[in-house]
């Protein structure tokens, strides 16, 4: 079996902050360097930043570029795993909202795990009464307009909202999710 290369040398930002699900950021990372893609940890934690597994703390990784120095320009697409931890502190810094909304008005792909998309509420893009209420904002969503990919996917503009609890298995959903988003980063290329 030959590894798809449709991601190769593509820049892909991690947008973290100490408490991240590290279940998806796992599958995430391993998925996209098997493809040859060059992943980078963004965070508003100096150093290290470490993730979330079950019931407790998990690994810890290294930083490698600041939150407050990260352009979506120097990046052809944003992955945010969920962990409410993680996102409660990259709310306190409008480095994210600035950060995010790059790649959202270019229209380069942006995955969201889980409650990641409370983060959507934070950069204005959508409206609801309490952010964190995952289901109101998938809600939302679909009332502006979001698709339905298939189960535990949703579709809006160029944003991709995945409820993690949904897909069965997550190497394998990683591994097509990246298939889909061959095309997207391909119009997005020519269209610069």
């Amino acid at each position: 079996m030959t590894t798809p290369t449709h991601l190769a040398q593509s820049k892909i930002a991690i947008l973290v902050a100490n408490g991240f699900e590290q279940m998806a950021f796992s599958a995430f990372q391993k998925s996209v360097i098997k493809m040859g893609a060059f992943p980078r940890i963004i965070s508003n934690e100096n150093g290290l930043v470490t993730g979330w597994m079950g019931s407790d703390w998990g690994h810890a990784y290294a930083v490698e570029q600041p939150l407050n120095k990260a352009l979506a320009v120097d990046f052809d697409m944003l992955f945010v795993p969920g962990g409410f931890r993680s996102h409660d502190k990259l709310r306190l810094t409008a480095h994210t909202k600035r950060f995010m909304n790059g790649f959202i008005g270019s229209a380069k792909p942006v995955y969201l795990c889980d409650d990641a998309v409370s983060l959507l509420v934070m950069c204005e893009k959508i409206s609801t009464d309490n952010m964190k209420d995952t289901a109101a904002i998938y809600a939302t969503l679909r009332e502006q307009g979001a698709q339905q990919i298939q189960d535990g996917i949703l579709q809006w503009n160029n944003v991709i909202c995945i409820d993690t609890a949904k897909v069965e298995d997550l190497d394998t959903f990683m591994e097509q999710m990246h298939n889909a988003v061959a095309t997207q980063l391909v119009s997005v290329q020519n269209a610069a």
